[in-house]
């Protein structure tokens, strides 16, 4: 049985993996914006099947927009792989602060003090690994990768993730809409 929440993580994994490197295909953003899938083993089939199709659609379009060769190509799929883990960890970890800050802050005058400031103290801290993170990655693009072409995948991952957080926002603003359907709020690179 296939549950939607696992959908909704192997969509994003796909669209993250690519470093949101193109504008969401008609395709992605339909994949997307769908509501929970059918639980039966047909729809199990169908849902690989649209996730690869998603992949290559975005592997083509990035490749068109970024002006890749094929080794390029593979490289860039490479090396957004190797980065994706921590990439997601920070995401997750930035997520939690402002969500506990959120919390604390929500709670007025019975807000802890020592909370709030081991929260300020913590942001910091993420904020430079999320950097160290970028700076690390832009250090192996550039190993392949000209510098006009990391600009463009840049501006392409900004792109995607708008993209991602209006369909967050639709989703969201859907009477009833659970909160795994919600998901975390945008993030940065």
């Amino acid at each position: 049985m296939l549950r939607f929440p696992t959908v909704l993580r192997a969509v994003r994994y796909v669209a993250l993996l690519l470093a949101g490197a193109v504008t969401f295909s008609s395709a992605a953003t339909d994949l997307l914006a769908q509501g929970p899938p059918r639980r039966d083993s047909a729809s199990r089939v169908g849902g690989r099947a649209m996730e690869q199709q998603v992949q290559q659609r975005i592997a083509t379009i990035m490749k068109d927009r970024l002006q890749l060769d094929d080794e390029q190509s593979r490289q860039l799929v490479e090396v957004t792989r190797s980065f994706e883990r921590e990439r997601m960890q920070v995401r997750g970890q930035e997520y939690r602060l402002r969500m506990a800050m959120r919390s604390q802050l929500l709670a007025g005058d019975t807000a802890s003090q020592e909370r709030v400031a081991e929260l300020l103290e913590q942001m910091p801290r993420v904020e430079r690994r999320r950097i160290d993170l970028m700076e690390n990655e832009q250090r192996e693009l550039a190993k392949f990768l000209t510098p006009v072409q990391r600009a463009r995948y840049i501006a392409l991952q900004e792109e995607i993730r708008r993209n991602m957080d209006q369909i967050r926002e639709r989703r969201s603003s859907q009477p009833g809409s659970p909160p795994h359907m919600r998901g975390p709020p945008p993030s940065r690179p």
